[in-house]
């Protein structure tokens, strides 16, 4: 997916390997006055999943416009409810097709300029 998101002009990423690097990452970016506009996150991670990372997110008042897509392997109508409920408005079925992801992204981010 990285190297889809450089083929879709994407070059300013900040990558982790699992949800606790991610929210560490986050905090120490905060602290400098940096706010990450979107967090693309796969659902099934180490440590801590996509979801819990996304409810973490929703907690922190400096991230309140903070988009989030959720990318998942897993097709699963009970799981992607639950993540609806939990606010999730975004959700990407792997495996991404680069359209589609720039689609999703443009979303997100014409709700940012909106804001």
């Amino acid at each position: 997916m990285i190297n889809q998101l450089i083929s879709l002009g994407i070059s300013d990423l900040t990558i982790t390997n699992d949800g606790i690097s991610a929210v560490e990452l986050i905090e120490i970016e905060n602290q400098r006055g940096a706010i990450f506009d979107l967090v693309l996150c796969d659902f099934k991670m180490p440590n801590m999943d996509g979801l819990n990372l996304f409810n973490w997110i929703r907690t922190q008042r400096k991230l309140d416009k903070t988009q989030f897509i959720m990318v998942s392997a897993i097709d699963d109508t009970s799981l992607i409810l639950s993540m609806k409920k939990a606010g999730l408005k975004e959700f990407i079925l792997k495996p991404v097709e680069g359209l589609y992801l720039h689609k999703k992204i443009e979303k997100v981010c014409r709700f940012l300029r909106d804001a």
